[in-house]
């Protein structure tokens, strides 16, 4: 697998740790595209359209939070212009909790959720009560669970439009824990076996060892986003991002580069 999965230009790139932004002009230079982004894969790929962006006039900037749930409250606040770094699934729910009204511009990505081996090298090796760990949060935990059902390793069990975040709502002979998610690669040794993003995967270089993964019909829903407040959908910067994004080269690129870990979903 190519490198470039942890090469990042730190001349062209912020990162801010988990304190807030404080406005940064508040985004009010039509010719500057502020976004808030995950280091990898997303900040990678913002990279790849710095001179596209230049050529048409705009200057990319790119914050890198080393606190992902900042990114929402940076983007309502206007501290950003827009951010990249979550699926749609994740975003509604954000919404909800918050009462905030953010949409999005458009997919880019999609980061196949895998199943990969801890202490049990297969699926077909676990044994009754052996431990399977999965990302906490309520989007990703209903969909690694989701995983978990097609493979038939949980049972849904609960009542129509109940949680399927909850492993309370499933049956199964094994273990079901919840952890945080940045924290799934290293207690993954611990467990049977973990249900990882391809985003932690990817640089932990567990990819080679993925015993299976979600297929794009199972899981295009959960395809990462441009985020915008209610607006900004017709905002040239915002206009001129997706434009740049969503062409073939983006998407070659993205192919090229993850070994199916990250694949282009433009939506």
């Amino acid at each position: 697998m190519k490198k470039i999965l942890s090469i990042l230009l730190v001349t062209t790139i912020l990162i801010v740790p988990t304190f807030f932004l404080t406005g940064c002009g508040k985004n009010n230079d039509p010719t500057v595209i502020h976004i808030g982004a995950s280091s990898n894969p997303h900040a990678i790929i913002l990279e790849q359209v710095r001179d596209d962006l230049r050529d048409r006039g705009f200057q990319l900037q790119v914050t890198v939070f080393s606190d992902w749930t900042q990114q929402n409250p940076a983007l309502a606040r206007g501290d950003i212009l827009a951010n990249y770094f979550q699926h749609r699934p994740f975003l509604n729910n954000w919404n909800a909790q918050s009462g905030n009204n953010l949409t999005y511009a458009a997919g880019i990505h999609f980061e196949p959720l895998g199943i990969f081996p801890g202490q049990r090298n297969s699926i077909a090796a676990l044994q009754p009560g052996d431990q399977i760990i999965f990302p906490n949060d309520t989007t990703n935990a209903a969909r690694a669970l989701t995983l978990l059902e097609y493979h038939g390793l949980v049972t849904w069990n609960a009542a129509a439009n109940a949680d399927r975040s909850n492993p309370a709502n499933w049956s199964s002979q094994f273990t079901l824990t919840p952890v945080l998610a940045a924290t799934l690669v290293a207690t993954r040794p611990d467990s049977g076996i973990a249900v990882i993003n391809g985003n932690w995967a990817a640089p932990a270089g567990l990819l080679p060892y993925r015993l299976v993964y979600e297929t794009a019909a199972q899981g295009s829903e959960f395809t990462n986003i441009i985020a915008i407040r209610d607006g900004y959908e017709n905002d040239a910067r915002i206009t001129a991002l997706v434009e740049v994004l969503q062409t073939n080269r983006i998407r070659d690129f993205i192919l090229n580069n993850w070994d199916g870990a990250i694949q282009p979903n433009f939506i």
